[in-house]
């Protein structure tokens, strides 16, 4: 009678633990025999488009184009108009050349429109928070809302990818360098809440690890508050209903420790903890960089949608979850299938 005891209490607790186990795996998706796997229904698939309108000069160049992004499953690109700052400080012809730019916008836009695509401006240098570069950030943010006030193929937001953290001097800098990139933040919602459009999505692209303690990434005083960068960042993003953080969670794995699912589990946790109106968009990278293991070049396309669906099945459950963006639109496109 013991030992027939000891076996139910064995594959009892056999059962319990298969039970749990089963509640922290992640199902596997579903596969189309035919066409093979999709990237997630129903989120952004983005590409980080570094080209500029005027690089797609005609209306076939363009076709072709949003035709190969589309039939990948992209639905949005964020496109550099980084060029802007040089027509804006043109001497001769200034106002020809902002009208030629504005056309190009239009028509780079209107296209991608005709493939259900949208598009949003892209821009930054490592170096924009500091107050003599900041002129470019606020000269280009007033310059789209501007736009899109006063055209009818407007962008769907703006994403300002400003990375201080790589610079050189960085290292004796932390505490000052972020809390100008914050102030920059700031001023970039109040000028997007004061505007005539005011609802147009802000994003803004960051590592990973922002919001992680860390030698490299202290936490700093910032409005009388103690937090890393990235706590106070998503705080400050709060104020404004439509924003976005493109979260560079470069693997070309999902699971384990330091799989991508595990890299943006903080920041999702965060948002939806506090009921912010922030989306999580999750990057992921097919250039050729090193290490080989935070990109997908070399791999297939069947890889990257795949992982795309493990991670966004691991955040079923979390609304904040929007999507994934991919560097770069023309590596990921010459990805083998």
């Amino acid at each position: 009678m013991k030992l027939r005891t000891k076996y139910v209490i064995f594959f009892s607790t056999l059962m319990v633990i298969a039970l749990i186990a089963r509640q922290f795996t992640i199902p596997q998706p579903s596969v189309n025999a035919a066409e093979g796997y999709s990237f997630p229904p129903n989120q952004e698939i983005a590409v980080w488009e570094w080209r500029t309108p005027s690089y797609f000069k005609t209306s076939t160049i363009r076709s072709q184009y949003f035709s190969q992004l589309s039939k990948e499953g992209v639905n949005t690109v964020y496109v550099n108009i980084k060029n802007f700052l040089e027509v804006y400080s043109s001497q001769r012809d200034r106002e020809l050349k902002i009208a030629n730019f504005n056309r190009q916008s239009a028509d780079f836009i209107a296209a991608a429109k005709s493939y259900g695509i949208k598009v949003h401006a892209l821009a930054g240098a490592a170096d924009w928070f500091k107050a003599e570069k900041s002129d470019n950030v606020f000269i280009l943010l007033n310059h789209i809302l501007d736009y899109n006030y006063k055209n009818t193929y407007k962008f769907a937001g703006i994403n300002f990818d400003i990375e201080y953290y790589t610079l050189s001097d960085y290292k004796t800098n932390r505490a000052a360098y972020a809390s100008q990139y914050l102030n920059m933040v700031d001023r970039m919602i109040a000028t997007i809440k004061s505007s005539r459009h005011s609802y147009m999505n802000l994003g803004l692209t960051i590592p990973f690890w922002i919001d992680k303690v860390n030698a490299n990434n202290p936490s700093i005083v910032y409005k009388n508050t103690t937090a890393t960068p990235g706590v106070h960042l998503m705080n400050l993003l709060s104020r404004h209903s439509q924003t976005y953080l493109s979260i560079m969670a470069y693997r070309n794995f999902y699971d384990g420790a330091d799989g991508t699912v595990n890299l943006v589990k903080d920041e999702l946790d965060y948002i939806k903890s506090k009921n912010y109106s922030t989306r999580v968009i999750v990057g992921q990278e097919t250039y050729n960089v090193l290490p080989a293991f935070i990109t997908y070049y070399g791999k297939t396309k069947q890889n990257l949608k795949y992982n795309t669906l493990m991670i966004a099945q691991a955040y079923a459950n979390n609304d904040h979850m929007a999507g994934f963006a991919i560097h770069t639109a023309d590596s990921f496109l010459k990805l083998a299938p």
